[in-house]
């Protein structure tokens, strides 16, 4: 009889401290959960943090955005074509002369002929690393006047000039400290005036090959055709914008 007493009295003991139990490890349980979620939470702030400050400094691929240039070009068949050729004079006419037109005509001759090809400036804005755009103007011209044989006095000037506005795009495919290696391509307008006249013509520009020898200051050398020359040659200065 007493043993059952004490197995009774075990039961109850049980049976009364179950709930104190299963609250003790509910409390556990919490505690444990939200020591989890805290130590995320943190995890997920640190790696916030650490993108914000990524996106506030990017790394700084370009150098230079601006880039101005100043050049001169060798002529070559396009340049001697605007500035000199024949198609664009009016019909000569060719019927024999009269014995007193010849004589007027005997009368006077041209002078020394000065000729300036293809003087041009350039800006470029540096979308990428590789990839620029921008404008290009050239200018070619040429003065000579004729005179009296007999007297000196001028009698008129031939003077022709042309004028050429391109949009140009230029591709670096080699970048080192002090020098640069690129092609470029550009399309746009020339102009052409002689005396109270003149004309408008689609043109074309290509850098076929180009070195740029120096760092913010440089020079540069080209091989191209187009409105520019076969041959060119300047000085450029690149920078950005002040902050």
């Amino acid at each position: 009889m007493k043993q059952t007493h004490k197995y009774l009295l075990v039961a109850l003991l049980l049976i009364a401290t179950s709930p104190l139990m299963r609250t003790q490890a509910q409390v556990i349980t919490d505690e444990l959960i939200e020591q989890q979620t805290l130590a995320a939470v943190e995890a997920i702030t640190n790696n916030a943090t650490t993108d914000v400050s990524l996106i506030e400094k990017p790394q700084q691929t370009i150098k230079w955005r601006h880039d101005v240039r100043i050049g001169f070009g060798m002529p070559g068949l396009i340049s001697n074509v605007m500035l000199t050729d024949s198609a664009f004079y009016e019909d000569v006419d060719v019927r024999p002369l009269s014995l007193s037109e010849t004589i007027h005509n005997n009368r006077y001759d041209f002078g020394p002929r000065t000729t300036l090809y293809n003087l041009f400036g350039e800006y470029a804005y540096t979308v990428k690393p590789w990839l620029s755009v921008g404008g290009k103007a050239v200018f070619s011209g040429y003065w000579r006047s004729k005179y009296n044989v007999l007297t000196g006095e001028k009698y008129y000037s031939d003077n022709i000039y042309t004028l050429s506005a391109i949009l140009n795009v230029r591709f670096d495919w080699l970048r080192r400290k002090n020098i640069h290696l690129y092609s470029a391509v550009g399309i746009g307008i020339s102009t052409r005036i002689e005396f109270n006249n003149g004309i408008i013509v689609p043109m074309y520009d290509t850098t076929y090959f180009g070195m740029r020898i120096g760092r913010a200051f440089y020079g540069f050398l080209e091989l191209g055709a187009g409105i520019s020359g076969i041959a060119r040659a300047g000085i450029g200065f690149s920078f950005n914008d002040k902050k």
